[in-house]
């Protein structure tokens, strides 16, 4: 064997580990909150003002941190943060609006909420109001 592959057994060693170990990454698993919309559901065609309700299920582990919760509702190119509006009807279950009156048009609702733990879960529902 010559001596300049010899010099580079280590650097190729350190390649073929990295190459085979798994990509993993602490709490990795962990998973937090299930954001679970049901109704009106992703793509639905609602009249407002329409009935909106949302389930957050806990990890076993973990509670869910209600002041965590974040909701964006964006129309056009920008959101609008409505969390301040919504938070009354919030509770660590979930969401329940009777009658909200969303504007007309085609909208991408945004909700994120986390765990005790730290760990945030996200979901967008899109919808089209007439």
């Amino acid at each position: 064997m010559s001596r300049s592959l010899l010099c580079r057994l280590p650097f190729l060693f350190c390649i073929l580990i990295f190459l085979h170990a798994p990509l993993t990454y602490p709490n990795q698993h962990d998973l937090g909150p299930q954001i679970i919309v049901l109704s009106p559901q992703e793509g639905d065609t609602v009249t407002a003002p329409f009935d909106l309700e949302v389930r957050f299920l806990a990890s076993p582990d973990a509670h869910i941190a209600t002041e965590t919760l974040k909701v964006e509702v964006k129309k056009t190119l920008w959101g609008v943060d409505v969390t301040e509006q919504v938070k009354q009807f919030a509770n660590a279950t979930g969401i329940h609006i009777t009658h909200a009156d969303f504007p007309k048009g085609h909208h991408t609702v945004t909700l994120q909420i986390a765990d005790e733990r730290g760990r945030l879960t996200s979901k967008t529902v899109t919808m089209d109001v007439q």
